[in-house]
């Protein structure tokens, strides 16, 4: 897909890039976002969601369990609190953050009954 490829370019044109040394960590934050819309969509839409696959899915070991436990142990391990925190731990929001933010919080809007589950990992 493009996404990864324009939020790369908006990230340079709006200086939303993180310090050089942290680059990759923010292209693979982007990158693991756009695996997740994927995986939600079930490959945009090429499969439909069934009650059993969806209970795997975001089940306590399923893909989506780990994906956000993913994120929210590099946000800790980057200084990330619920109160405050970059999630590259710059001083500044990057490409990483909005990354994040589009992806969770859209979720979060149009599959409402995410939402606590969201918020609890």
């Amino acid at each position: 897909g493009q996404m990864p490829a324009i939020v790369m370019h908006l990230g340079v044109k709006l200086n939303l890039m993180p310090p050089q040394r942290l680059q990759s960590q923010a292209l693979k934050v982007v990158l693991d976002c756009n695996d997740v819309l994927c995986e939600i969509t079930r490959d945009n839409g090429n499969r439909m969601w069934d009650l059993e696959a969806w209970k795997e899915f975001v089940g306590e070991n399923g893909r989506f369990t780990i994906w956000l436990q993913l994120f929210e142990n590099n946000a800790i391990r980057n200084g990330v609190s619920s109160e405050t925190g970059w999630f590259l731990g710059t001083e500044t929001p990057t490409i990483a953050d909005f990354s994040i933010w589009a992806t969770f919080k859209t979720m979060e809007k149009c599959l409402p009954l995410l939402s606590t589950f969201l918020r609890s990992n």
